[in-house]
């Protein structure tokens, strides 16, 4: 995944690298489903923000793109907090602020070969509509939506 950086134009799009994707397994008996990777689970697009990015520049991505919240990654593409709308809209002074300055590290992630079941429970026990998908090292997989989980639940139920 590409972070927003400081040098990109605020409305550029990112896709997944296929080589770091899992690839989709083929449909499963019902009653398997709960234990396969929720890796597989990942949007095609996804977009994420670098900390140092400046503040301005994260608001206009997130007003560009019509989102509530983007994952924070440092230079190496680990994750390290999350930013929100409100955070970034609520700063009195832009001048020499960046995302990690509005960001907050208090997230829930799951580690990418975490079942979809504990994927799912995760999502109903903290109410979450989206989680971070990450390595065993903190990098940035991707992003999983209800929606994600649903639309994976559609295609494999008889």
């Amino acid at each position: 995944m590409q972070p927003v950086t400081q040098s990109e134009s605020v409305a550029t799009h990112f896709t997944w690298d296929r080589a770091t994707k899992p690839a989709r397994r083929p449909r499963e008996d019902a009653g398997d489903l709960g234990h396969q990777p929720c890796g597989e689970l990942i949007s095609e697009t996804a977009r994420c923000l670098e900390c140092d990015l400046e503040a301005t520049r994260g608001l206009a991505v997130l007003d560009s793109e019509g989102m509530r919240s983007a994952p924070v990654v440092d230079d190496n593409g680990v994750l390290v907090g999350v930013v929100f709308h409100a955070a970034l809209a609520g700063l009195r002074e832009f001048d020499d602020l960046e995302v990690e300055d509005a960001m907050t590290t208090d997230m829930v992630t799951v580690p990418h070969d975490a079942s979809v079941s504990e994927l799912a429970r995760l999502m109903a026990q903290h109410g979450l509509e989206r989680v971070p998908v990450v390595t065993h090292d903190g990098h940035l997989v991707g992003v999983v939506s209800s929606m994600d989980v649903v639309r994976w639940l559609a295609e494999r139920l008889p």
